[in-house]
């Protein structure tokens, strides 16, 4: 059977996706919307601290809100960006170079980043 693969010439500012299960790690990185909410995903902690190191260093330059739920996202004993899964909750993270700040909101089965522009 023929695998199916999205082309994404354009993004939209907001997707809200049910059943992401198909939209994996390297859509997420190519993503330019402002706005990505992704349930049912397969991402798991490890995607976390890809799309976490990649904000950080600038990528992401349009997003404000970042929700993603997967059965995957757990505290497993993994580390994200260095620190402790439960920790991350309430942690607020800045840009490499100052210019934004991101809220963090981790839960069982779900992560929610909202950014801040610095005025």
């Amino acid at each position: 059977m023929n695998q199916l693969t999205p082309v994404f010439t354009s993004w939209p500012q907001n997707i809200d996706i049910t059943n992401s299960g198909w939209f994996t790690l390297e859509y997420v990185l190519a993503c330019t919307c402002t706005r990505i909410t992704l349930d049912w995903s397969h991402l798991e902690n490890k995607d976390l601290e890809v799309i976490l190191k990649n904000w950080k260093s600038g990528g992401f330059s349009n997003l404000e809100n970042l929700y993603i739920g997967s059965q995957n996202i757990t505290n497993n004993g993994e580390l994200i960006m260095g620190i402790n899964w439960r920790e991350l909750d309430g942690m607020v993270f800045q840009t490499d170079d100052g210019s934004k700040k991101a809220t963090f909101r981790i839960r069982n089965q779900w992560f929610d980043m909202s950014v801040n522009r610095f005025e």
